[in-house]
């Protein structure tokens, strides 16, 4: 009978959108000496939340998140995929968004489908059930919990890839209070002998161990750094002014396979794909809340985004006038990103 329900249970996550479901039980987490380690070394740059002492114990083990929890369900939601579009070569004057990005922000449009399977294992079970979901919400960790489900494998891109889709997608966790049993299959390593993605990333940010110097990494600089980017890496943002795909763009796995359907309520008939960044560099605090209100980019606030534009604009000097206009914008990291580029004392 459990079988039965969890099976009927993955029939609805597919229906709702997902392109893959797994369960796991909870328990240690395999790649958490991996984590910890990356931690001591103080590769996560400025993300000092993933350093917090209670966040790190609760990603050795997944039963320590949630103490009800009896089955995990591990999910993959589909994003877009860079390859089909003209990656190398964006409008004259544009910057790039990452995939996910193009349209709405997932942690709105995910929550709202999990929801809705909570609601179908409790009719399945029969009685309420208590659980948590998280979408890069919780202290997981989620390519581990995704990796023992059966939906890939770790990378050395640290992107979990699966065989059929590639690693365009999003990973999603729900933690119950129903006993089902485990998945059994998992999917060994197919990376092999290719370093497409080392040889790539513009930064040289992934190191031999599947981690990333997150210090280096295009994705950090434009989205959760908090300050300047480093002068010595903004002629290799590779116009890049949220996020970046390059390592996915070459991975053979999703060269071959990365075509899945995208759910509509994630991505609009207009996407996101790239923005105009001398009008990015200009945008007043009213256009970028209107313009971004439901969008991911909005987590980089507006001063990140004029930053990363001028980051990207700053290597050549035919810019020089446009990004002097922002030394008098009325916030400090704006003047600050405008003083670096013209090679002036900051404030």
């Amino acid at each position: 009978m459990n079988d039965e329900i969890k099976e009927r249970i993955r029939e609805y996550a597919l229906n709702l959108g997902f392109t893959l479901a797994g369960f796991i039980k909870p328990g240690k987490a395999f790649s958490y000496p991996k984590f910890e380690r990356w931690i001591e070394a103080d590769r996560h740059a400025g993300m000092e939340y993933l350093a917090r002492p209670d966040a790190i114990y609760k990603r050795s083990d997944t039963s320590l998140v949630f103490g009800e929890t009896g089955t995990i369900i591990v999910l993959a939601y589909p994003i877009p995929s860079s390859i089909s579009e003209d990656f190398n070569t964006p409008p004259v004057g544009h910057g790039r968004v990452a995939a996910y990005a193009w349209g709405r922000d997932y942690h709105d449009v995910i929550p709202a489908k999990t929801a809705k399977l909570a609601d179908r294992i409790t009719e399945l079970a029969g009685r309420p059930i208590k659980s948590k979901t998280y979408t890069d919400t919780g202290p997981i960790l989620e390519r581990d919990l995704a990796a023992q489900a059966g939906l890939g494998w770790i990378g050395k891109n640290s992107c979990l890839i699966h065989p059929r889709i590639g690693s365009f997608f999003l990973l999603a966790s729900m933690h119950f209070d129903l006993d089902l049993a485990p998945d059994k299959e998992t999917i060994h390593d197919h990376c092999g002998s290719c370093t497409r993605c080392i040889q790539a990333c513009p930064t040289q940010c992934i190191l031999p161990d599947r981690t990333l110097d997150a210090a280096k990494c295009i994705s950090y600089l434009t989205i959760e750094n908090k300050g300047l980017i480093p002068s010595e890496l903004t002629s290799s943002l590779a116009l890049n002014v949220f996020g970046c795909d390059i390592c996915q763009v070459v991975c053979p796995w999703n060269i071959r396979f990365a075509n899945q359907a995208i759910d509509r309520d994630l991505i609009p008939d207009e996407p996101v794909r790239y923005l105009d960044m001398a009008a990015l560099s200009r945008i007043t605090p009213q256009e970028f809340n209107e313009k971004f209100k439901y969008s991911p980019i909005k987590r980089a606030k507006r001063r990140g985004m004029i930053r990363n534009a001028i980051a990207n604009l700053s290597p050549d000097p035919s810019h020089r006038e446009l990004i002097s206009l922002s030394l008098e914008d009325d916030d400090a990291m704006v003047r600050s990103s405008a003083c670096q580029a013209l090679g002036m004392e900051f404030e």
